[in-house]
């Protein structure tokens, strides 16, 4: 790399960051001096003449200073305007150099990146089985692709969060048992208890929503059938139906059907005629 050192032979040349004003003790002195002359100077009605006068030669003044450091600055920047031209051009000529090394690194990064995500899948492959989980459902950290992360620290947090994960579901299986339990004892569906268990809902809150859930069932079948006997002290059997006696209507009537079901199929239709109060018998 010394080749691309820039020695003294190729080294720039310049001034000192000064520019120097030749004489600028007396420059200073003879501005002073016409500041100070016109400094006292009285404006009347008398000396308005000489007042304006006395402006524009201070203004004359002024402004042969300041076209002096104009030409000056332009000359100045003229020079490092041109030097920066000619430095930017090296520069550009190293650019392109450093932009297909860039894409080449990144290029070589990825394939070596996509090197260690094979290698950790197939770690996790490995791995997963054995704490009966599915590999497929393991996501591979960012991280984990990192150079600086060795394959024995992936191994580590690993079985880490294998461990974790076993754990829980293990703990899931268990609290689904006890709620399916449970809730089969109140005579309930533990379904939705279940789904909102596996949604994160603590078993404790579920065993006393299901309680909840039961006392308020049992109390809508007490009003119902506070509800149906009210209704029975004005009904009168007619026959074969039964006749609301204060509005004349036919609240319930007797209806023999024949139906031809399964086993399976008879248990579930007993079920949704005890639900809803609907007498029934097996007639031979």
């Amino acid at each position: 790399m010394n080749e691309l050192k820039i020695n003294e032979e190729t080294s720039v040349t310049f001034q000192a960051n000064e520019i120097v004003i030749n004489n600028y003790e007396r420059l200073e002195g003879l501005v002073e001096n016409a500041a100070q002359k016109y400094s006292s100077l009285v404006v009347s009605e008398e000396t308005i003449k000489e007042a304006k006068k006395s402006r524009a030669e201070l203004n004359k003044l002024k402004t042969t200073i300041d076209n002096k450091r104009k030409t000056v600055k332009r000359a100045y920047m003229a020079n490092v305007k041109n030097f920066e031209v000619k430095m930017k051009s090296l520069e550009t000529k190293i650019d392109p150099v450093i932009k297909s090394i860039d894409e080449k690194t990144k290029e070589l990064d990825e394939i070596q990146r996509q090197e260690k995500a094979d290698k950790v899948q197939a770690l996790i492959n490995e791995m997963a089985p054995n704490y009966e989980i599915d590999s497929r459902t393991i996501e591979i950290e960012k991280s984990w692709l990192n150079k600086s992360t060795t394959m024995k620290k992936i191994a580590e947090e690993l079985k880490d969060g294998m461990l974790a994960r076993q754990a829980r579901a293990t703990q899931l299986a268990n609290d689904t048992q006890a709620i399916t339990k449970y809730a089969e004892s109140k005579g309930v569906e533990p379904y939705g208890w279940i789904e909102q268990l596996k949604q994160g809902q603590d078993v404790p809150y579920l065993l006393s929503a299901i309680d909840n859930a039961v006392a308020q069932k049992q109390q809508a079948e007490r009003v119902e059938q506070a509800k149906v006997q009210e209704e029975a002290t004005h009904q009168k059997q007619i026959g074969t139906n039964i006749v609301d006696t204060n509005s004349g209507e036919v609240v319930s009537r007797k209806v023999t059907l024949e139906l031809t079901v399964t086993d399976t199929t008879a248990k579930l239709l007993a079920k949704f005629l005890e639900k809803n109060h609907i007498d029934y018998r097996k007639v031979d």
